[in-house]
């Protein structure tokens, strides 16, 4: 009878514990190989500063805005963020987590802080994927952002400068701007902190807004002039030195045109009553033929010539309509006047309300814009 021979796997020994199998990396066992190779290493303390007004945080030689305006919810992300940052990852690190559930309330200066840290992947294409916890020690100290050292110091980095060109900025448009600007800080200051009034004045038609970021003082800017035509002129000042360097404050001028919708301008010689006006130009209605026109600020910035305030302009009552005659009763003195138009539009109708201008010797009608 012959004998039966079973030939099996050779078993090995892992170089560091002893320990037989049939599956080694480098002469180690699975458990010894991750014990030598961790899938992360990071100090073993480390130190998160947060500003004590905003809890905005420094991380990369910046700081940042937390998400959260909450004080507790912005040292978490703080922690989170400058913790992760410390990583550096020795495999294939398939998941981060930063477990600072402990913190419950905010921490002393100086208080140590035992954060753990879990990471989910694995240091070798063999191994399958597994999970490994870390503890750190974290200090978090408080001192205060550039931003807020500024505010708190109530010295101004910018001057953002509201004009109008010729004429003092109306009620409307004053209200109209401040809303603007309000709105605009409140998506500026989710960046910067810096993002702070300092002061209003507002004297004579214009305005100068205060500002302890030239990053927010530009922002809010552009942000004023998407929604208004405004010629920007920017330039730095040299206020002092600090250190052997100067120290500058930004000053940017914000100028609307000359003209408000309503007024009535010259346009290649023919009076054009503005409707409307954007960024871009405005929009006008020429006079001489009720025909619409669309102008860009190129042209009308130049050299604006205004023939009429929409204060100054006649207001009129439709009296009759027999083309190509209109007759119409003026307001308050009640005179009756007899215009003939080559073209009639239809918004001048009987009871209708217009307004009456004369410009070199010949009477035009135009809508009132509101």
């Amino acid at each position: 009878m012959k004998a039966e021979v079973i030939v099996g796997m050779v078993s090995r020994f892992c170089a560091l514990c002893g320990k037989e199998t049939n599956e080694l990396l480098e002469n180690l066992c699975y458990e010894c190989y991750r014990r030598l190779h961790p899938l992360v290493r990071l100090p073993s303390e480390i130190e998160v500063k947060v500003c004590k007004n905003c809890f905005s945080y420094y991380l990369s030689g910046k700081w940042v805005s937390p998400r959260s305006q909450q004080p507790l919810s912005a040292l978490r992300e703080a922690i989170r963020a400058k913790v992760r940052k410390s990583l550096k990852f020795e495999g294939k690190v398939e998941e981060v987590k930063v477990m600072n559930d402990i913190l419950i309330k905010l921490p002393k200066k100086g208080e140590f802080l035992g954060i753990r840290v879990k990471v989910k992947g694995k240091v070798h294409e063999k191994l399958p994927s597994y999970e490994e916890e870390y503890l750190v020690r974290v200090t978090v100290t408080y001192s205060l952002c550039p931003s807020c050292m500024v505010v708190m110091g109530g010295k101004e980095k910018a001057i953002l400068q509201l004009r109008a060109d010729g004429r003092s900025i109306g009620r409307e448009e004053m209200e109209k701007l401040k809303l603007t600007i309000s709105k605009a800080l409140e998506e500026v200051y989710e960046v910067d902190k810096g993002a702070v009034i300092l002061d209003w004045v507002e004297k004579e038609g214009s305005l100068d807004v205060y500002l302890a970021s030239t990053y927010a003082a530009r922002r809010i800017a552009s942000y004023i002039q998407k929604f208004f035509a405004a010629k920007r002129l920017e330039t730095n000042k040299v206020i002092g030195y600090k250190r052997g360097k100067p120290v500058t404050r930004l000053t940017i001028r914000l100028s609307l045109p000359s003209f408000r919708k309503g007024d009535v301008v010259d346009f290649k010689g023919n009076p054009l009553l503005i409707e409307s006006i954007s960024k871009s130009g405005v929009k006008g209605l020429l006079l001489t033929n009720y025909s619409y026109v669309k102008v860009p600020f190129t042209k009308l910035f130049r050299n604006p010539k205004l023939i009429f305030r929409r204060e100054e302009l006649v207001k009129a009552m439709v009296t009759s309509v027999n083309p190509p005659y209109v007759t119409l009763l003026t307001e308050p003195e009640y005179k009756q006047v007899e215009v003939k138009l080559t073209k009639i539009p239809l918004w001048i109708k009987e009871g209708a309300k217009v307004n009456l201008l004369e410009v070199r010797g010949k009477i035009f009608l135009s809508p009132i814009i509101a």
